[in-house]
């Protein structure tokens, strides 16, 4: 006879509201149908076996039924002590049909997911790429002059933020004072637009398509373990996606572009030339 597919308890009241549930059964190695489910509760929500008068407390258990449909609940070694190699036998089907259905949920979270996340890939890509397009612009004509470029990747990573010499005044003597003149916003784009494309195009599409068109019935457990790892991945990526969409958007807005002319006053004299200023105005009007 077919039994139905485990159950996985997640609290007291799921089993002991079935109809045929009883708290106390004594039951013979003769009379056990089958195991209908198991539970792992926490050390205060352990409560006392129903089995054969054992009443010790137990957190981790199953429940199982009688051959009449009766069903009570066990400690995890309570069966094995009270019903031998009877159990031994009907905790080995249990353990097939709990393989079975963890098998067939995880490929349907394997097809769901996909789906899911190739589109969501699709819609990145879309936004990711006239962006990507924009900043390599600006990068390549930035780089024209290297030392610039060194000074801006030098502000990028210590947060955007350009510092300058704080103006004489009646009440601030000390010319050589630094303070915070403007924060150049969203230059994490310029790292993330040289591989953004290719991350999303062959990390993520390209190897869920091929998936799809699989039949991922056919997968062995060891692969379904790897998508699963794999899907985990696929969210990390997509979020680098929607990191890079926002800072490159912040980072092209004109009037943040204009703050990459005051680095031109942090540069050698002799890097601070016209050629140089023409780039920082040039790269406001790139689209």
């Amino acid at each position: 006879m077919h039994k139905p597919m485990p159950i996985a308890f997640k609290t007291k009241n799921e089993f002991q509201e079935r109809p045929n549930y009883q708290a106390n059964l004594s039951c013979k190695a003769d009379e056990l149908d089958y195991i209908v489910g198991k539970y792992h509760f926490s050390k205060e929500d352990a409560f006392q076996c129903g089995l054969n008068h054992c009443n010790q407390w137990h957190q981790i258990g199953f429940v199982i039924a009688t051959k009449d449909g009766t069903e009570t609940h066990c400690g995890q070694k309570c069966g094995a002590n009270a019903f031998g190699v009877t159990w031994e036998e009907v905790e080995a089907v249990f353990k097939k049909q709990e393989e079975a259905m963890n098998r067939r949920a995880s490929l349907q979270r394997i097809q769901d997911e996909s789906n899911s996340i190739l589109k969501r890939c699709a819609d990145l890509y879309t936004k990711s790429e006239p962006l990507v397009i924009r900043v390599q612009k600006i990068i390549q004509e930035i780089s024209t002059e290297q030392t610039f470029k060194n000074e801006l990747d030098k502000t990028i990573k210590l947060g955007g933020q350009i510092f300058g010499k704080a103006p004489q005044s009646e009440f601030m003597s000390e010319g050589n004072k630094t303070i915070l003149i403007a924060t150049i916003n969203g230059g994490g784009a310029m790292s993330l637009s040289t591989n953004i494309l290719r991350i999303l195009k062959f990390q993520i599409q390209q190897p869920l398509k091929d998936l799809i068109e699989k039949n991922v019935q056919t997968l062995s457990d060891n692969e379904i373990k790897e998508h699963l790892s794999a899907i985990r991945n696929y969210e990390s990526i997509l979020n680098d996606a929607e990191q890079f969409i926002g800072q490159a958007r912040s980072f092209l807005e004109v009037k943040n572009l204009q703050k990459i002319e005051l680095l031109i006053e942090q540069l050698p004299k002799h890097a601070r030339n016209q050629r140089v200023r023409r780039i920082a105005t040039k790269i406001c009007t790139l689209n």
